[in-house]
């Protein structure tokens, strides 16, 4: 956050003191940092302007309560520097500012506030505001109007700024949204090997994401002769349930191409494309060709509720159908690879930019434009 970035210390450690120091390094105002007088805090409305224009373009962190220095660089050029520390009430909280600032901004900015007071003695207050670049546009409520942050100031967004940023913004959030619903798809395709090739695992009901990674990853690095053995002894209606599953995971991956490639990683294109044909691979039809197997070889008992080694030797060609089932735990193992992979970058990036889950209602917001 900002105010890690311009005072190197944690919030709930800050202090009078490093507030002076901070002002002694005389860092000029920009697109990032904002000075304003105590004062401000009586004019919620223009001081949610301020705040809104941070969200809506970079980000950045507003001191309230230090005055702004201006300086004549020529006739015309102005800069702004900090000058001195103005104080507020001790009644004043934060609470309060926030609940303010909350109420003319539509939707609210996350932001962070930090209190800081003059002394322990003293209880006059000045507040750091620490505003983060949001994946929402933030509009001013009483002037209905969308602000951005220039250098040392603000100023209206025009209808095509406007229009352009929530192009950016529906990309950005489509695409995330699409990670979202990627990372449910791996899942469920995990927990549909356990469920649907390995009776033991379908046994354990009612585990975790965290759970059914691990117990996917164990099962499906087991030597490929382990995992052969196990799924020849599956009832054949599991091996056609799963295989169903898996043309539902094909549909998704053939989602990709409606996503802005713009914003997908270059990482997550490689591992997309060897995915997409990995999974035609894994699709067999085991439905059509079982079924031409019974009629063939004239199976009239409920094939379904059989075993495939037990489907194997009533083909009279057992180690023909064993020899494709082993074919196929091959291509699943190798598949598996790259689902560990994928889930994997996925994990990587929700640590970084946070849960998908917040891209849920942002996903619809702006369907209008993409409409348009």
């Amino acid at each position: 956050m900002f105010i890690d970035k311009f005072f190197k210390k944690e919030p709930e450690k800050l202090e009078a003191e490093d507030v002076e120091d901070f002002i002694e390094k005389n860092i000029e105002e920009n697109v990032n940092l904002d000075y304003k007088d105590i004062l401000s805090i009586n004019d919620i409305e223009k001081l949610a302007k301020h705040v809104s224009a941070f969200a809506n373009t970079e980000g950045g962190l507003l001191i309230l309560g230090v005055s702004e220095k201006e300086q004549l660089v020529g006739k015309r050029k102005q800069r702004i520097y900090p000058g001195s520390i103005t104080w507020a009430d001790h009644g004043y909280t934060k609470e309060r500012l926030e609940s303010k600032l909350g109420a003319s901004i539509d939707p609210r900015v996350p932001l962070r506030i930090a209190p800081i007071r003059k002394s322990e003695t003293d209880g006059r207050v000045i507040f750091l505001l620490d505003v983060p670049k949001s994946n929402e546009f933030h509009m001013h409520k009483s002037t209905h109007c969308f602000f951005k942050r220039l250098n040392f100031g603000i100023a209206t967004m025009e209808r095509e700024e406007v229009l352009d940023f929530i192009r950016v913004r529906l990309n950005y959030e489509r695409c995330a949204w699409f990670r979202f619903h990627l990372d449910e798809t791996l899942l469920e395709f995990m927990e549909g090997v356990l469920l649907r090739l390995n009776p033991e695992h379908a046994r354990m009901r009612n585990f975790d994401p965290k759970k059914i990674l691990n117990e996917f990853k164990n099962f499906v690095t087991l030597p490929i002769e382990e995992v052969t053995d196990i799924v020849n002894k599956v009832m054949i209606r599991d091996l056609v349930k799963f295989d169903e599953e898996v043309s539902d995971v094909a549909k998704d991956f053939e989602e990709i191409d409606k996503y802005p490639h713009e914003d997908i990683t270059p990482e997550e294109h490689v591992l997309f494309d060897t995915v997409r044909e990995d999974v035609t691979r894994l699709f067999w039809n085991f439905r059509e060709y079982c079924v031409g197997e019974a009629k063939f070889h004239k199976i009239d008992i409920n094939w379904m509720s059989l075993t495939c080694i037990e489907f194997a030797r009533a083909t009279n060609d057992e180690m023909d159908f064993l020899h494709r089932i082993s074919s196929y735990v091959k291509v699943l193992a190798s598949f598996s690879k790259y689902v560990l992979r994928l889930k994997s970058m996925l994990d990587e990036l929700q640590r970084k930019y946070g849960r998908f889950e917040s891209c849920r209602v942002i996903q619809t917001k702006y369907d209008w434009l993409g409409r348009s």
